[in-house]
């Protein structure tokens, strides 16, 4: 089943050229960057956004984080498909890693009143490019993150604290967003958020087979 969602991707460059971007289109996937050396004549290809120049991002080295859009003639700025993310990966030598995160709304049932929340999906190299370690439980490995595998949820800590109390006792307890069910995982400090302060949890990206053929257009499916 396509993953759908709006994703971001992080990377450390290491050289000085970048892969020239494509034109796919499909299921929406937001670059980001982790700068290394410099960015030298690639500068083009990227973009820090408005709240990065103004005000640092509450993560370590956050000075090296960088977003990235495809420019098609059509459009100034659209957001990169899964194909080209998986190509920056596999044959760009200026990063030294790569990840990525999309977000959208969803219903969260299963403890109390449904409620409409921010929910992001990230790949599982985010939270280690962030070097952001969970406050309870653990974030997502590459085992998480493989199509097909359970469903796995990391709280952020206003989630945990407001609807489980605080219980550190709540890693395995289950969740449902749409139609699916989640196990938990793990909750993340009270200083963390990402992609915004309103995001409520994490899943793991789970980018499968059907999301890299040119052309297919994927929808956000907790």
């Amino acid at each position: 089943m396509p993953c759908g969602c709006t994703g971001t991707f992080f990377a450390r460059i290491s050289a000085t050229r970048l892969r020239t971007l494509g034109r796919a289109r499909g299921f929406a996937l937001t670059a980001v960057v982790v700068t290394g050396l410099g960015i030298g004549a690639n500068t083009a290809v990227f973009s820090i956004t408005d709240h990065v120049l103004i005000r640092p991002l509450p993560f370590a080295d956050s000075e090296r984080l960088v977003k990235i859009w495809e420019s098609p003639r059509e459009y100034s700025r659209m957001e990169a498909s899964p194909p080209n993310y998986r190509d920056w990966r596999e044959q760009s030598a200026s990063f030294e890693a790569m990840g990525a995160y999309f977000a959208r709304s969803a219903n969260l049932l299963g403890i109390g009143d449904p409620q409409r929340i921010q929910a992001t999906k990230v790949t599982a190299d985010v939270f280690d490019l962030l070097d952001a370690p969970p406050f309870v439980g653990r974030v997502f490995s590459a085992d998480d993150d493989t199509e097909g595998a359970p469903g796995t949820v990391v709280l952020s800590y206003g989630l945990w604290l407001r609807e489980f109390g605080g219980d550190r006792a709540v890693l395995s307890r289950e969740i449902r967003l749409n139609d699916s069910t989640y196990s938990i995982i793990g909750a993340m400090p009270q200083d963390f958020y990402f992609p915004s302060r309103e995001t409520a949890l994490w899943l793991p990206m789970q980018l499968g087979s059907q999301d890299f053929e040119i052309g297919t257009t994927t929808t956000f499916r907790p």
